[in-house]
């Protein structure tokens, strides 16, 4: 194997390894644990959004289920198709329930 041909394919699979992963909100919701703290890509549709002073977020919904997304970025419009890559977190949890929300990656501070 060549010197570039090996560095190639390192690259490659450190890129694979750090890249989001692409799962169903159903997977999520299934497994909150397994998920918490985790970058992932979720596709979908807007159902809903809200804007209040310095928070902005909107639901998406793909057929196994429904996350709210908390962004800085423009609202999309209800029914818009999106895909977003962002950071499952623990919206709250009360009792045996939890609420995950997905902090869309842009919306981070650097």
């Amino acid at each position: 194997m060549t010197r570039l041909t090996f560095i190639s394919l390192l690259v490659l699979a450190l890129c694979t390894m750090a890249c989001a992963s692409k799962v169903t909100i159903g997977e999520i919701q299934k497994d909150p644990p397994t998920y918490d703290g985790k970058d992932v890509t979720l596709n979908g549709e807007v159902t809903s959004r809200l804007s209040l002073i310095f928070w902005k977020t909107y639901n998406l919904s793909d057929g196994t289920g429904e996350i709210t997304v908390v962004t800085k970025k423009a609202l999309p419009n209800v029914g818009a198709q999106m895909e977003v890559t962002g950071r499952i977190e623990e919206g709250f949890s009360l009792g045996s329930q939890q609420s995950l929300v997905l902090v869309d990656e842009s919306a981070q501070d650097d």
